[in-house]
């Protein structure tokens, strides 16, 4: 058990759900002391309150995350901490180190760069952000820059933006201010799921749960109708769910004849790696950009109950997840004494190789072009040639 050493100066609330989440961690994490020991826990927890406040629910919750990250680094983007969302009446995209809002209840903003968020810069909470997340790739900081800053949630916990109901985005279009405890006209539009470009059906798949689940009879009633010749399974912001619902799918599309594409992009983790990976495995081509995670890293999962006093979700990751190329699939590791039996060279992070990448630029979000049902309309022109 974790002992607190004397000469920190924290509440009694705080202490008690410090305490909580370190006996979680422990019981919970297939391998919490991965990277480092007891000790040097005990260390940089010390060090922490010494060089930082901590002095409510926000503060406890960018602590912890900072704490994980000590940990687990670049191998765990699960464990996390978090309050309830509180989400904004807007999307964001990155590109190129800049934050565009791509939809919005003001349609004014449409398209506008976010300058700064209650007077302090962007790229300074985008520093903040980054000090408290686990990611294993560039790509999946930028998607959760991108989620985290249309969630107040996700902004309060940053030591820049003090507790506040309103927010103010100032941007190059002027100040677009969002107060928390209104509500705003704010439907976020639907792509087709199937859609069809010349010869090629596209089907979006945005996230692994039964009522997402793509209709084989319906699918196959469409490629026998139009003369479908390739098939396209969008993955793009799949953040995961139970990858065994596609099976059935993946399935059909072996032992059809049609030429396959996986669409990625930096929203594809957890176990929408799973699928994007079993459609490799059956000859799909990957397109798109670098999604979110590694092939190796930890994952699967457990949510525990929050904190006592400040009520802070706990998520943990309880298996190591592996990429074997030999065989074209992740395998997981479900025991520590497992783990502990494997080769080193399993936690190497590897990366997944994409056949053709296919990225936004500012003047395609700006007009609304979407780059990947451009590359299927060109395709199809090319090979018409």
């Amino acid at each position: 058990m974790f002992l607190l050493m004397k000469g920190v100066c924290m509440t009694v609330s705080i202490m008690k759900d410090l305490i909580y989440f370190l006996k979680m961690a422990e019981e919970n994490h297939i391998d919490f002391y991965f990277l480092h020991t007891k000790k040097e826990l005990e260390e940089y927890i010390i060090n922490f309150f010494n060089n930082n406040e901590v002095k409510d629910k926000y503060d406890f919750t960018y602590m912890i995350n900072n704490i994980i990250k000590y940990m687990l680094n670049i191998y765990d983007s699960h464990t996390k901490a978090y309050i309830n969302s509180i989400w904004l009446p807007l999307d964001i995209k990155y590109i190129d180190g800049n934050l565009y809002i791509t939809k919005c209840f003001d349609e004014n903003y449409i398209n506008s760069k976010i300058i700064s968020i209650n007077s302090i810069p962007v790229i300074k909470l985008m520093r903040e952000y980054e000090k408290a997340l686990c990611y294993g790739t560039p790509e999946f900081l930028e998607r959760e820059i991108e989620l985290g800053f249309k969630n107040a949630s996700k902004l309060l916990i940053l030591p820049s933006i003090t507790e506040t109901n309103v927010f103010d985005f100032e941007t190059d279009k002027g100040m677009l201010s969002v107060d928390v405890t209104k509500k705003y006209d704010f439907k976020k539009s639907q792509d087709d799921k199937y859609k069809i470009i010349n010869n090629t059906l596209i089907v979006k798949y945005e996230s692994c749960v039964e009522e997402n689940v793509p209709n084989i009879s319906y699918i196959d009633s469409l490629i026998k109708e139009k003369n479908i010749t390739s098939f396209a399974l969008d993955l793009r912001n799949n953040n995961g769910g139970n990858e065994k619902l596609l099976y059935p799918l993946i399935d059909y599309l072996k032992n059809s004849n049609l030429k396959l594409y996986t669409i990625v992009n930096k929203g594809v983790i957890s176990s929408s790696r799973w699928n994007l990976i079993d459609m490799k495995r059956i000859g799909s081509k990957i397109i798109g950009e670098q999604i979110g995670t590694p092939l190796n890293c930890f994952g699967s999962n457990k949510m525990v109950d929050p904190t006592p006093n400040m009520g802070i979700n706990l998520v943990f990751s309880k298996w190591y997840m592996y990429y074997n190329e030999n065989d074209v699939q992740i395998k997981s590791i479900r025991s520590k004494e497992e783990l502990d039996s494997m080769p080193k060279s399993i936690f190497e992070p590897k990366y997944l190789e994409i056949d053709e990448y296919i990225d936004y630029d500012v003047s395609q979000l700006k007009n609304g072009i979407d780059p990947v049902y451009l590359y299927f309309e060109n395709l199809t022109k090319n090979n018409a040639k």
